[in-house]
């Protein structure tokens, strides 16, 4: 029977993703981001999207940390802390910390390091409610609706998203390798990040209450990072 349950919840997860990566609002059909593969967005508005992507990579590990404080489990915990680490030091990919790559993909587009340390404290208003609702998440649901919300409606289309990004990135704006470090590392390691984002919250998905709520929480998550990623289309 716990065969059986845990099969059924690795289902659902599959089937979420799936629903998620073929919705309108899904990364890879964003209005921005093909503005990006089509070589139509301007320097300034591709800055402005990548200070978003710094502010979330910068603070999440300390959302993650949260529901790691919240794990009885240690094999639980030991299960996502190769994922932290990776994330806070680059060392498993031999790179460095992932806000730290997104400050270089910046500085690839013309951005000084300090503007962007600073800039990302005045997100405008879609941008800044996107990363304050990724923060509620973490610091105000359980772990599980957190790691699965992030992953299962961010990391499992953020692969496909990165192969985009990198082909329009190379053939409209001319940025160097050295400004693609973070996308090109994501497009194996959000594979792994959403397997091991399954494993963890499976066990919690055996009431229709919480697969509800999961699924609640995936579609509120796509609509705030939709709204958040078309601002820099939008005049200030």
């Amino acid at each position: 029977m716990a065969i059986e349950m845990r099969s059924a919840t690795e289902e659902f997860c599959d089937n979420l993703v799936k629903e998620a990566c073929a919705d309108e609002r899904a990364m890879t059909r964003h209005p921005f981001v093909q503005t990006i593969v089509s070589g139509t967005a301007t320097i300034p508005q591709i800055v402005e999207w990548g200070l978003g992507q710094y502010r979330l990579v910068a603070d999440a590990q300390r959302w993650t940390a949260l529901g790691f404080a919240q794990l009885e489990s240690q094999s639980e915990r030991a299960a996502m802390l190769p994922s932290f680490i990776e994330e806070e030091t680059g060392m498993y990919t031999e790179t460095s910390s992932h806000a730290e790559l997104v400050v270089d993909f910046l500085e690839a587009l013309g951005q000084p390091r300090d503007k962007t340390y600073e800039a990302s404290r005045h997100l405008r208003r879609r941008m800044q409610h996107f990363c304050d609702y990724t923060e509620y998440l973490g610091r105000c649901k359980p772990y599980w609706v957190y790691r699965g919300v992030v992953s299962l409606a961010g990391e499992a289309q953020f692969s496909e998203t990165c192969k985009l990004v990198i082909a329009g990135l190379q053939e409209h704006y001319d940025v160097p390798e050295s400004g693609l470090t973070f996308w090109r590392i994501h497009i194996s390691l959000d594979d792994d990040h959403t397997s091991n984002a399954v494993q963890l919250v499976k066990g919690q998905l055996d009431s229709e209450a919480n697969r509800d709520l999961l699924a609640a929480h995936v579609s509120t998550y796509m609509d705030v990072r939709y709204q958040a990623w078309l601002e820099p289309m939008l005049e200030n």
